[in-house]
This record gives C-alpha cells, structure tokens and sequence, in this order.
C-alpha cells in the first residue's frame, strides 16, 4: 500500500467505518493476550498441590464426619490423596537430585587443568 492510497482511503468515509473495527481489533488482540497471560501464571502457579490436598483432607474428613461418606470410602480417598502427594514429592526430588548431578558435572568439567601446548 503506497502513502496515496492511504491518503485516499483516509480521505474516503470507509475511513470512518475502519477506524472503529480497527481499535476493536487492537482492543481484543490486548485482552486475548492479558487471558492468556493470566493463565499462564495460573498454570505456572508452582503450587505443588500440598495446600489443595490439605483443603481436600479438610473436606473429606467433614463429609465423613457429617455421614455423608462412608469411612471406607474416606479410607480410600485418603489413600489416593496421599499417593498423590508421595508422587509429586518423588518428581520434586529426583528434579532436585538431576539438578545437583548436573551442576556437578559442570563443576567438575570447569576444575579440569588447561592444557598448555
């Protein structure tokens, strides 16, 4: 598009049927991008699901408390939920194990003597 044809068009009363759309366009592009960051901070949140687990416990204890479950079934779900917890403990150390062998390894490769030739 040359500098004439936008002068044309901005002269024109298209102009004035774009310039709303535009601006609608910019303004939902802008919000699009603000969900999309707010879920990524809501999925990269870091929360290792102790505090939802315990709010779950809480709750299963309350419902079994009030008979609105059996306690086999709390029993059952107590288990899941530990389970659970013991599995997001196992990735988390063995992230951290990884990490340690790694930074290591660097370490190690950076002590290495130089060799003069």
């Amino acid at each position: 598009m040359n500098v004439d044809t936008m002068l044309v068009l901005a002269q024109s009363q298209r102009a004035s049927e774009i310039v709303p759309w535009a601006v609608g366009l910019v303004v939902a592009v802008l919000v699009l991008f603000g969900a999309a960051v707010a879920a990524r901070k809501w999925m990269l949140r870091g929360d290792s699901g102790t505090a939802s687990d315990e709010g779950l416990m809480e709750g299963l204890r309350r419902a079994r408390d009030e008979g609105k479950i059996s306690q086999d079934e709390f029993d059952r779900t107590r288990k899941q939920i530990i389970a659970k917890v013991k599995a997001n403990m196992k990735t988390s150390e063995s992230s951290a194990a990884t990490l340690e062998a790694a930074k290591k390894r660097s370490a190690a490769g950076r002590e290495e003597p130089r060799r003069e030739e």
